[in-house]
Order: C-alpha cells, then sequence, then structure tokens
C-alpha cells in the first residue's frame, strides 16, 4: 500500500488540472515508476517462492521470464535506434501523429539542418496546413527559403511572422524588419499554401 500511495503521490506534483502543452511527457512518471518496479519485483519473489517446491513449474516459471526478458531487451533496441538521431526521432513522431502540428515543425528542423530545404518546405507547409496558428513554422520556413534564395516567399511567410508573433518573439521580429525593410502591420497574402 506504501508504494501505490508512492506512485499517486510522485505523480501528482507534475500532473494537474491544469491543461499543459505537452499530454504526455516520458520523464513525468520516472520517480513514480519506483512503486511499480518494486510491486513486479515482489510479485515476482513471492511467485518463486512458491514454485520452488514444484520443479516444472519453476522451469516453466524461468522461461516465462527469460522471454519476457529477451522480448523487452529488443524492444528497447528497437526503440534506442530510433532516438540515435533527431531525424529518425522526428520522423517517426510524424509516422505516429501525422495530425499534429508540432512534429511536422521540428521534423522541418531537422531537414533544414541536414541542408535539405525542400524537404524541410513540405513538413513546414504541412504543418501550417494543420494549425495556421503555429508561429514558430512561420519564421522556418522564412529562412528555408532564404537558403534557397527565394527572398520573396521567404519575406511572405517573415511578414505573417512579425504581424502574429507574441511580444518573446521581439529580437527576431526586429531582425526581419531591419533585413527586409518591413513594418508590422504590412499586409502580404500567402499563396503558397493554396
Amino acid at each position: 500500500s506504501f508504494f501505490i500511495l508512492w506512485f499517486f503521490i510522485t505523480l501528482f506534483y507534475s500532473s494537474s488540472i491544469v491543461p499543459l502543452k505537452d499530454v504526455i511527457a516520458e520523464h513525468r512518471p520516472y520517480l513514480p515508476s519506483v512503486a511499480i518496479f518494486f510491486i513486479f519485483a515482489t510479485g515476482m519473489v513471492w511467485i518463486f517462492e512458491r514454485f520452488m517446491r514444484r520443479r516444472s513449474l519453476l522451469i516453466a516459471y524461468c522461461s516465462l521470464l527469460i522471454v519476457l526478458f529477451g522480448i523487452l531487451c529488443t524492444a528497447t533496441y528497437f526503440r534506442n535506434y530510433i532516438w540515435n538521431s533527431r531525424l529518425a526521432m522526428w520522423e517517426d513522431v510524424v509516422n505516429k501523429s501525422p495530425n499534429k502540428s508540432r512534429p511536422h515543425n521540428n521534423l522541418g528542423n531537422c531537414y533544414l539542418m541536414k541542408g535539405d530545404y525542400k524537404k524541410a518546405i513540405r513538413e513546414y507547409i504541412n504543418a501550417l496546413r494543420i494549425n495556421p496558428e503555429n508561429i514558430e513554422t512561420y519564421y522556418n520556413i522564412g529562412l528555408a527559403f532564404e537558403k534557397l534564395w527565394m527572398r520573396d516567399m521567404a519575406k511572405e511567410f517573415y511578414v505573417v511572422f512579425i504581424k502574429k508573433a507574441p511580444q518573446e518573439y521581439a529580437a527576431q521580429k526586429r531582425e526581419l524588419i531591419i533585413k527586409y525593410n518591413l513594418y508590422e502591420g504590412q499586409d502580404v497574402e500567402i499563396k503558397a499554401l493554396q
């Protein structure tokens, strides 16, 4: 009962009724999972002690544990392969969540860093189709068009970024206003998303 309480009490501080940007975050259950591991290990020892008197059941139990261990090791290996690179991880996220804007934006960032600007633009456009209010994507797609020397297209997206971005992006907005001779109220129609 201590470890059941442990699980809920330690999970409580990171989970609340306040809506969070990330619905699921892998790091939240680390400390609470100690309780689950303890309960699982205690249960395994309890079963092992019961089966010690019956040799055939003990062999079956140990065989089951070895198979379970093998499955978990294999799953861990393949998951680590995905986490091996940022690009592989975000490709996996986009495959699993194709209707979310943030994964497409982050995958576009990976392609942008890799120098594959056309793929980056494709992902940014997907992100904007899903969520036109994703402010960072307007800035990112502008960067990608700049890298392709398409300054007019970059300017269109930068204008939208300047108009919609909150105060926390003041430095980027100021830099773009100076670089492209823009002003915050400028109205430009974006044709690329149509």
